[in-house]
């Protein structure tokens, strides 16, 4: 069960999917970026797969990476390049 924030600094209490984003990842992918889930549904859940939160204020300016073999943070890009 998800208990906390993904962000290691942040010590927000997972409550609500609604509050925040939810991401799923396949440990078996060795590299992919995870891809927030809306509405997770009990009968897609598959043994193996993790389960991550960020809050609502941390998924404002992060996302997060599966890269060899941990979830890593990443900032997002904000602005035009």
């Amino acid at each position: 069960m998800l208990a906390k924030c993904a962000n290691p600094y942040c010590a927000e209490v997972f409550h609500r999917l609604r509050e925040g984003r939810l991401f799923v990842i396949d440990p078996e992918q060795s590299r992919r970026r995870l891809l927030p889930e809306r509405r997770p549904e009990p009968q897609r859940r598959r043994p193996g797969l993790r389960y991550y939160w960020l809050c609502g204020e941390c998924s404002q300016t992060m996302n997060l990476a599966w890269e060899n073999g941990t979830v890593t943070l990443i900032l997002k890009h904000h602005g035009k390049r």
